[in-house]
């Protein structure tokens, strides 16, 4: 949202401003991305009562974070952070994060990945908004080994 507004786009994107779509679904796991987050059509600027999600429209650059709700990473944070005395089925700490590493090093969360990876790259280039369409390409980031630090 704050590079939207920036000058400097104008620069090279031929005086143009780009349109910019903000899809963000909270609580979503990686297969609503693929099989709902992904869909063609036109993207609206506001949350619109009418859609579930946001259509991608035409993604010349797509910004995303997946895969904390399908880690629990919302019970990671309940569970070492907050600790709520409502709750009645808190685990330890520990055992939330040994949960989640195990679920992450599982072969499913890693087929998981690529699959939304490789659904992400298809829908933004069937789209058609990166000219040619195989200049859409995904980049990923470093993953962070553990938490905490040691």
């Amino acid at each position: 949202m704050q590079l939207k507004d920036k000058s400097d786009w104008t620069d090279i994107n031929d005086g143009n401003k780009p349109d910019l779509i903000f899809g963000a679904c909270s609580g979503n796991i990686m297969k609503d991305v693929r099989e709902k987050q992904l869909t063609q059509g036109r993207g609206h600027q506001v949350w619109d009562p009418n859609y579930d999600f946001t259509p991608i429209d035409k993604p010349q650059i797509a910004v995303m974070t997946i895969s904390g709700n399908d880690a629990k990473f919302a019970k990671i944070i309940n569970d070492c952070v907050f600790r709520w005395p409502w709750r009645t089925h808190l685990l330890s700490c520990d055992q939330r994060l040994a949960e989640a590493e195990g679920i992450v090093a599982s072969p499913e969360f890693k087929q998981e990945i690529m699959t939304t990876y490789a659904s992400v790259i298809k829908a933004g280039r069937d789209a058609k908004g990166s000219d040619p369409p195989e200049a859409f390409q995904v980049y990923v980031g470093k993953v962070i080994p553990s938490f905490p630090p040691s």
